[in-house]
């Protein structure tokens, strides 16, 4: 059995097959007690990063944790808005980014992205990497000042209706929504 810290190098250097990234990354989750519910391979950000694993405690998912090549503090603006976009566009407000020296708590609902905290990771040190650590880090309240992803969605199809309504005059139904645009 290779040492913990191993498996976190090949997790944030190695250019891995999708089999071996999928059987490491689950390696990963046994070893450090978290209870994995999906996990995205690299898109359009495999420069930075060599996977994703949307981790759940009870019946929520509470964070993504992302394996990066390089390290967070020198992703540009737009590689950390898409990195994020991961967690946030799956209703998750924490982002965990794990490089080869440095783990990085992020909570995800704020603009800018408050790193709520970051350790250092060596061959001697990986308990910041457990999901007892992570307990502890989310239990601190934060304030965002960014919504939900579902509840923007709510404020924009209401605000939708109510335009809609005001344009085309009070109507009885959806369906008579759908007759008005066409689409009936």
């Amino acid at each position: 059995m290779p040492n913990l810290y191993d498996i976190v190098l090949q997790l944030t250097e190695s250019p891995l097959s999708e089999s071996e990234r999928r059987r490491i990354v689950r390696d990963f989750a046994h070893h450090f007690g978290w209870t994995p519910s999906d996990d995205f391979p690299v898109g359009i950000d495999a420069n930075f990063a060599n996977g994703h694993l949307v981790v759940e405690h009870g019946l929520e998912n509470t964070a993504v944790i992302s394996f990066l090549k390089r390290p967070f503090a020198g992703l540009g603006y737009e590689e950390r808005k898409r990195l994020l976009n991961i967690s946030y566009n799956n209703l998750v407000d924490w982002h965990i980014q794990i490089e080869r020296e440095q783990v990085t708590y992020v909570f995800n609902r704020t603009e800018p992205e408050r790193i709520v905290a970051k350790f250092p990771i060596s061959r001697d040190e990986l308990s910041k990497l457990s999901s007892a650590a992570f307990e502890q880090i989310a239990g601190k309240r934060q304030n965002s000042n960014l919504p939900a992803l579902d509840d923007a969605l709510i404020n924009t199809i209401g605000f939708w209706k109510g335009f809609l309504s005001t344009e085309i005059g009070n109507l009885d139904s959806n369906t008579s929504y759908l007759t008005v645009l066409g689409k009936s």
